[in-house]
């Protein structure tokens, strides 16, 4: 069975995307915590790699489960509720939970970050660029191609 969230947990593995995520997320850490260019590099580096590990395991499960539970419900639309564009928005918004979630722990206790309101908007705002990037990149860059 194939479904966004399957999809999209692919995509996010790929190095490019993650490459840019990294480099993308540690300008944000820089503005959110004032860090320097070298450590927001380093700090970004360790909440991906936490983020990927902990990300591949839970994505698709979720994803998964989400389908199961909209189908259930009779929540489907009229044409259908599999890759409608809602099934696309489920599958941004667990990615950009699951990621901030565990980014967010990482910065904190990992780091010992004060997680302000200022920080965890600047964080969501980068995770959203960075995971709407994949999903963006999905109808625009065939899989073959990366």
């Amino acid at each position: 069975m194939i479904f966004p969230g399957l999809i999209l947990s692919d995509r996010l593995l790929a190095w490019w995307i993650i490459a840019a995520t990294i480099f993308i997320e540690a300008g944000f850490l820089m503005l959110a915590f004032r860090l320097p260019p070298v450590n927001a590099l380093f700090a970004s580096l360790a909440a991906n790699a936490a983020s990927a590990v902990v990300g591949v395991l839970i994505l698709p499960y979720a994803g998964l489960y989400t389908e199961i539970a909209v189908n259930k419900a009779g929540l489907t639309t009229d044409v259908g509720w599999a890759f409608s564009p809602q099934d696309w928005a489920v599958a941004f918004l667990l990615g950009l939970a699951i990621n901030l979630v565990i980014e967010l722990a990482v910065y904190r206790f990992g780091y010992g970050l004060k997680l302000g309101t200022r920080q965890v908007a600047l964080i969501t705002a980068a995770n959203v660029i960075t995971v709407g990037m994949a999903v963006l990149s999905i109808a625009f860059i065939p899989s073959h191609l990366y």
